[in-house]
């Protein structure tokens, strides 16, 4: 599900504007390395995953075969067509010195597919498969890889911020909630 880049971007530096040097230390070395992702995105599942949560995988493919077959007949075609729109609200922000992740909450009422071969609509709600959802902010360098935000959380989860742990987080004031294009992405197909 992927988030306009500058509102994160905006929420990001407001966040770290006023943080004393050693709490935004970490963000600023983000920028200055531009290790800051390009583009946001909650990811819902990944094939890789597919075999542990079938009946998620089974119905965004249904979903995505659903919406091409559909923009096929209309006479449009794109690779990573839109399945659907999700709010997500941005909780916190959490880093240890090798990765940063906004925690967010999907709060999605569910999103209305017709369609469908019997001719009757289907409520579809989005959720990630992921222990905590989240939206990766970047990593220290290139031999960090995205996915460990899930290591990242996991740790955070088990033994909380601050002091030994080595994790550190910041929470997002007020209610921040985004709107998500939640996309079907080919390849991952």
């Amino acid at each position: 599900m992927r988030l306009a880049p500058p509102r994160i971007n905006a929420i990001l530096d407001a966040l770290f504007r006023d943080s004393d040097p050693e709490t935004a230390h970490f963000y600023r070395q983000l920028q200055q390395s531009r290790r800051v992702q390009p583009e946001f995105h909650v990811t819902l599942i990944h094939k890789a995953s597919a075999t542990h949560h079938p009946q998620v995988w089974e119905q965004l493919t249904n979903l995505y075969r659903t919406v091409t077959e559909r923009k096929k007949s209309q006479g449009h075609h794109d690779d990573e067509p839109e399945l659907g729109k999700c709010k997500v609200q941005l909780e916190r922000v959490v880093w240890d010195k090798r990765i940063m992740a906004f925690v967010v909450r999907l709060l999605d009422e569910g999103t209305e597919v017709s369609g469908q071969a019997n001719g009757e609509g289907e409520k579809i709600k989005f959720e990630t498969v992921n222990k905590v959802a989240h939206v990766t902010v970047g990593t220290a360098d290139q031999s960090v890889k995205p996915k460990e935000s899930n290591d990242l959380l996991g740790r955070w989860l088990e033994s909380g911020s601050g002091g030994e742990t080595g994790v550190r987080e910041l929470v997002v004031k007020g209610n921040v909630v985004l709107n998500g294009s939640v996309k079907g992405v080919l390849s991952k197909f």
